[in-house]
């Protein structure tokens, strides 16, 4: 199971020709994935029943196979959602959390298909919350992420909900140059470790401008720092004249971030991706994001 991409696309079509353009596969079977939760956070799963496509009795997301009826992924995810919970709850689609690809064997084909599972966070707002297809689903039942009864959930399911709650709408930065200035960062929304005088710090996205500005007032020259964010990775180098130039990494500028990474480190880094890859702190948080190397 491996996080393969963060970047929203509207329809299979546009899907295809983005994985294509940049990771090279084409052979998968996309399905929408709803990540509910109530307005007081609960997260709700369904009890798989007898007659479901695998894993009966198991907890499991809302959610399937996308059809060539969908126009959207969207309209997909609504037409699951009210196949399955009928049409008088009132279920909202927040945003896109990103697409997760699972070989898994298909009790009804007798074959291994890849799904490309597609998620979006939802939010249950009011309305009951039907058991429309008894013999699919037992009923719905609502749990606290932390407690989760893991034993009784679908692999996929507890992937998703871990990576929503750990790693979605998060910012990881390894900081060097900064010194005793680290204090200045407000520890209430920037979680710091301190790794012999660098430091692991990881933070919201939604505050990442506030990050940012702390980089550029308390960088020391010569030295640069990024953050990975999403999708992207974020990149400022301070220069010996004190001026801080900033790069989103893309297709246009990898060459010329590799080489101001090189000259500002003095090693000789193969590939920016291949850099990330060997810092532990970065090494694990890299799925879905795109190099140009």
């Amino acid at each position: 199971m491996k996080l393969v991409i963060k970047v929203e696309t509207k329809n299979e079509r546009e899907l295809r020709t983005y994985l294509k353009n940049n990771f090279n596969f084409e052979d998968f079977r996309p399905a929408v994935i709803a990540l509910i939760t109530d307005k007081e956070g609960n997260i709700i799963l369904q009890r798989r029943g007898p007659k479901a496509r695998d894993d009966s009795n198991k907890l499991a997301d809302i959610g399937g196979a996308i059809e060539s009826s969908d126009k959207t992924f969207i309209d997909g995810l609504y037409r699951e959602i009210h196949e399955e919970v009928g049409p008088n709850a009132k279920i909202s689609v927040d945003n896109f959390v990103g697409g997760v690809l699972k070989r898994k064997y298909d009790r009804r084909t007798d074959k291994e298909v890849n799904w490309l599972f597609l998620l979006y966070k939802c939010t249950y707002e009011e309305g009951e919350l039907l058991t429309n297809e008894p013999g699919k689903c037992l009923g719905y039942e609502f749990y606290k992420y932390e407690n989760l009864p893991r034993e009784e959930m679908l692999e996929t399911t507890k992937y998703f909900w871990d990576y929503y709650y750990k790693r979605f709408n998060k910012c990881y930065s390894y900081v060097m140059g900064i010194g005793n200035n680290i204090d200045l960062l407000d520890k209430t929304k920037f979680n710091i470790n301190d790794e012999d005088g660098d430091y692991e710090v990881t933070f919201n996205k939604e505050d990442a401008l506030e990050f940012e500005k702390f980089i550029v007032d308390n960088l020391n020259i010569t030295y640069w720092n990024e953050y990975i964010m999403d999708d992207k990775i974020v990149f400022n180098f301070k220069n010996n004249n004190n001026i801080t130039k900033r790069y989103i990494l893309s297709s246009q500028n990898n060459d010329e971030i590799l080489r101001m990474c090189r000259s500002y480190a003095e090693l000789d880094f193969s590939n920016v991706h291949q850099m990330y890859l060997d810092t532990p702190f970065y090494s694990d948080k890299i799925e879905g994001v795109i190099f140009y190397d």
